[in-house]
């Protein structure tokens, strides 16, 4: 499958199982290697805006969010997204991050994407 509707079926079927990837030692040092990759690009302004692209099930925007950054989850995957809705309440924290449904390969200003 080809499209936004084949990548969406994709990551939908993926979404139930995808966390559990990063609970195995060679997910979890995939995890550590992102962070420490990750940390010299953030921010000193805590109260800066971050989009997290593509960013599935919240892995890299819940720590955003606890951190106090202001995030905006998009990804094209309606159970992914609903995966990270869910974590992101359970932690307490999601008041401070808007999820978008949206495919970030249109390349449109995330802003315009519903």
């Amino acid at each position: 499958m080809r499209g936004s509707r084949g990548t969406r079926k994709t990551w939908d079927e993926r979404a139930e199982r995808y966390d559990r990837w990063y609970e195995t030692f060679e997910g979890a040092v995939e995890h550590h290697v992102d962070w420490e990759l990750l940390k010299g690009y953030l921010p000193q302004d805590r109260g800066a805006k971050i989009l997290d692209a593509a960013g599935g099930t919240g892995r890299i925007t819940l720590p955003l969010a606890k951190m106090g950054y202001s995030v905006t989850l998009c990804d094209i995957s309606p159970r992914m997204l609903e995966a990270a809705r869910q974590k992101l309440f359970r932690e307490g924290v999601l008041d401070k991050v808007e999820v978008l449904k949206c495919d970030v390969r249109k390349g449109k200003d995330y802003d315009e994407i519903s």
